[in-house]
């Protein structure tokens, strides 16, 4: 059935609905969705068009109405759509009213995008209900998912094509987990519950025709869906905290270059001297004139424990401790390289404090990767209005130049996520390696929006998983 045909069946039960002997039952729905996350932020429902957006808004409302669609109301247990195909559903193609009967036994569940065709079609694991990734036809969902985000929707399987409904949320990572965990905790409740009914009536705990536990509790998990979502966006509109690219001391990721002018250049051998001494840089091979600059790992301990809990830290690691930047004397000058503007400030004391006269006033220089793609373009004479400014395989290029100096070294760094154990660490163990696969796809998925909301390329994460020898649980 084709977008605009499922639509105009939309449209067609929400005038429906509009009727006095279903609208105080939607209304009380809607209720059910909006009001938990309105009373606990402090906020009126009739605010979250202009806090949320009208496209996010009307998301939310599209949930709820969904969700709707399915409820039963009153005694004898009417449901909106039985009644309006029943009354009015002479005027319906069968297309139109297959999918509305789809949609009324629907549940909204939890999914995780597996792999994307963009303009086709996605894939998508049931992170609920497990079992095989289904194949979601969806031209325009497909444009705008990336690889592993949690998706709280209803996927309809009609004809032999599955295909998504239009009230669709994309939870964070954080979110997601946490619906999860609290659908299985519902779900061992009730569990128990049949569990026990059945052992006081000497019956079986499975009753003929009764859906699965996971099934009857997604039966009523929308709101919950939808409530932890709500809550997590009025969060950030409100000032929460979000998403951000930091490298291991909680510092805004930017590539900054200190350049010191040697007063002399003759005295070259002098200021490699007074590097040497320096007791937290290390020279790199013994005769070349290049230095690493590291801290103790107790020290790096503390400065991770400090970032958001939903930061990207991204940093290299050494046997002398957690690296802060590098070295080199390149005949005229000594140049300090460092990815945030605080290590770049500390370094350049460190290195004036040595140095002394043997130096003049530094000249700093800062990129964000972001800029050195626009340079980049510039110095070519490419950019031009309306376009992207590199090619897409050069960008690619670019862009790996800049991600390579910060991830070739993160797997030897503690991660929160990880319980405070590095990559590889975490990588020994059964449960370790599940953990590092959700690591992963968090910071696959994160930084893929990233890109994508600056026009640039993904970053290529596949040889991490390679590494770590957790490919098999890239599927």
């Amino acid at each position: 059935m084709s977008a605009s045909g499922s639509d105009r069946a939309i449209a067609a039960v929400m005038q429906w609905a509009a009727r006095e002997e279903w609208r105080g039952w939607l209304e009380d729905v809607i209720a059910d969705h909006l009001a938990p996350a309105c009373l606990a932020a402090g906020v009126a429902p009739d605010e979250l068009p202009d806090l949320l957006g009208e496209d996010a808004h009307a998301q939310l409302i599209g949930c709820a109405f969904e969700d709707f669609l399915t409820r039963e109301f009153g005694p004898d247990g009417r449901n909106i759509v039985d009644d309006y195909l029943e009354r009015r559903g002479w005027t319906e193609p069968v297309a139109a009213k297959r999918y509305l009967q789809a949609l009324r036994r629907s549940v909204m569940s939890v999914y995780e995008v597996v792999d994307t065709t963009p303009g086709s079609h996605f894939v998508a694991r049931d992170l609920v209900r497990g079992g095989e990734p289904v194949r979601v036809r969806d031209k325009l969902g497909s444009r705008s998912v990336a690889r592993w985000d949690r998706l709280a929707a209803r996927l309809l399987p009609i004809g032999g094509e599955t295909s998504m409904t239009g009230g669709t949320l994309l939870l964070d990572f954080d979110d997601a987990a946490a619906v999860v965990e609290a659908i299985a905790e519902l779900g061992k409740g009730l569990g128990r519950r049949v569990g026990r009914r059945a052992a006081r009536e000497g019956a079986t705990r499975e009753v003929p025709g009764a859906p699965p536990v996971d099934e009857a509790v997604l039966g009523e998990a929308a709101p919950l869906i939808t409530g932890t979502w709500l809550a997590g966006a009025l969060e950030q509109v409100r000032g929460g905290p979000l998403p951000e690219l930091v490298n291991f001391d909680g510092e805004e990721l930017v590539l900054c270059e200190v350049r010191f002018p040697l007063a002399d250049p003759a005295r070259a051998g002098e200021a490699a001297t007074c590097l040497d001494r320096l007791p937290d840089l290390h020279r790199d091979e013994p005769g070349e004139p290049a230095w690493t600059w590291t801290a103790t790992a107790k020290a790096a301990r503390g400065k991770a424990r400090t970032a958001g809990r939903k930061a990207l830290k991204l940093g290299t690691l050494d046997a002398g401790g957690p690296v802060l930047g590098s070295v080199r004397l390149e005949g005229d000058a000594v140049a300090l390289a460092a990815n945030s503007v605080e290590r770049a400030g500390r370094g350049r004391e460190m290195l004036h404090g040595a140095l002394g006269t043997l130096v003049r006033v530094p000249l700093t220089s800062m990129h964000t990767p972001e800029q050195m793609l626009t340079e980049r373009s510039a110095e070519r004479g490419e950019a031009s209005v309306g376009e992207p400014p590199l090619p897409p395989e050069e960008a690619e290029a670019v862009m790996r130049e800049v991600m390579d100096q910060h991830y070739r070294g993160v797997l030897g760094e503690p991660v929160e996520m990880l319980d405070g154990k590095s990559p590889r660490q975490a990588a020994r163990s059964k449960t370790g390696r599940r953990k590092v696969a959700e690591w992963l796809k968090y910071l696959e998925n994160q930084t893929a929006h990233h890109a994508g909301a600056a026009g640039m390329p993904a970053y290529d994460f596949g040889w991490m998983w390679e590494e770590l020898k957790v490919a098999d649980l890239r599927r």
